[in-house]
């Protein structure tokens, strides 16, 4: 039996059917391993036992393996009844005196605002203070709606130690507060 399929070759070498039939398994086995790299899945069998090999599944079973805690918090909402124009200023003196600076729960942060967004959306963000042009570790937008503003904050540092302090004081904030939590 010649064991060399692929088109243009010559089969120079003829080996016996059970050494052939063990090859082409092994052969089957070895692409359905590529194939899995690449995404896509097939099946191998020899002798009526079949093995689906599919990178999803190996991707769920690595992932399943690899599970973390819950994160904690990683956005949420408030809704304020004060015009977005009047609101986020009053945030970024709150969040300047309660969240960023020394002290305070975030201390490594400064408060940025981007109050003239031209999204219409007013931003109001704490980025390291080494690297102000990072990616902002939290971040409060507001949002103009029918009776007010709507705020959402989102950011990795939800997750931190000093998340439950943040969702605290931007509520507390949002129904008017002036003092931090």
């Amino acid at each position: 039996m010649c064991y060399d399929r692929r088109p243009g070759r010559s089969c120079r070498q003829t080996i016996s059917p059970e050494a052939a039939d063990s090859k082409m398994v092994a052969e089957k086995v070895n692409s359905a391993l590529r194939a899995s790299r690449y995404g896509w899945a097939t099946t191998v069998s020899k002798s009526g036992f079949s093995i689906k090999i599919s990178a999803l599944s190996a991707v769920l079973l690595a992932l399943s393996a690899c599970q973390t805690p819950d994160p904690g918090i990683t956005s949420f909402s408030a809704q304020s009844d004060e015009k977005i124009g009047r609101l986020m200023p009053r945030l970024v003196a709150l969040a300047s005196k309660c969240l960023a600076g020394t002290g305070k729960p975030f201390p490594q942060y400064r408060v940025s605002s981007e109050l003239n967004s031209l999204s219409g959306q007013p931003r109001i963000l704490l980025v390291r203070r080494d690297d102000t042009q990072g990616l902002p570790g939290l971040v409060i937008l507001g949002q103009v709606q029918d009776n007010g503003t709507a705020l959402s904050v989102f950011g990795r540092l939800l997750s931190a130690d000093g998340d439950r302090s943040v969702v605290r004081n931007v509520r507390s904030w949002a129904d008017g507060g002036t003092d931090c939590v």
